[in-house]
């Protein structure tokens, strides 16, 4: 998540070398030692410097495996049609995104549950801000979907 936050203030060489050296620790990291519970946050927006839910999770033992937040990597799921009016293909990809204020929503519990999958994930936490309705409200329809894959969810 501190990666994908420097992209706005970084130049694009400097992002991607970074993203490139996350990706080999990633792929080349240690495995020894037992294996640690796999998590996906889910949820609201984690502005720049609100990283201390990601940090007591992983100081707690946790590995963040993947996120579907907000502010993260949804936006990267929908590829724009090249072969369409600019415009347009922007816009339909957005429209793909699967954001709780979109009714009705079935696509993002449908995708949480191919992140489970995928990922491998041992257990969510849905982080929610208290202004921000449609993830809470929304919240209920997640932790339903959760378990069909008897996948917990932790609400922060």
């Amino acid at each position: 998540m501190t990666v994908l936050q420097k992209q706005f203030f970084l130049s694009s060489e400097e992002f991607r070398s970074i993203l490139r050296q996350l990706c080999d620790e990633a792929e080349w990291g240690p495995n020894d030692g037992p294996r640690k519970p796999r998590i996906m946050i889910s949820g609201c927006p984690m502005a720049a410097g609100n990283v201390e839910v990601p940090k007591i999770i992983e100081d707690r033992g946790g590995v963040i495996v993947v996120e579907e937040s907000c502010t993260g990597t949804r936006a990267f799921y929908n590829l724009v049609d090249e072969h369409k009016d600019p415009l347009r293909a922007i816009a339909e990809s957005y429209l793909q995104i699967p954001c709780s204020c979109m009714t009705p929503n079935e696509r993002r519990t449908e995708h949480l549950r191919e992140l489970v999958d995928r990922f491998s994930v041992d257990g969510v936490v849905y982080y929610t801000l208290q202004s921000c309705h449609g993830y809470n409200i929304e919240r209920f329809r997640v932790q339903q979907a959760l378990k069909e894959t008897q996948t917990p969810c932790a609400r922060h």
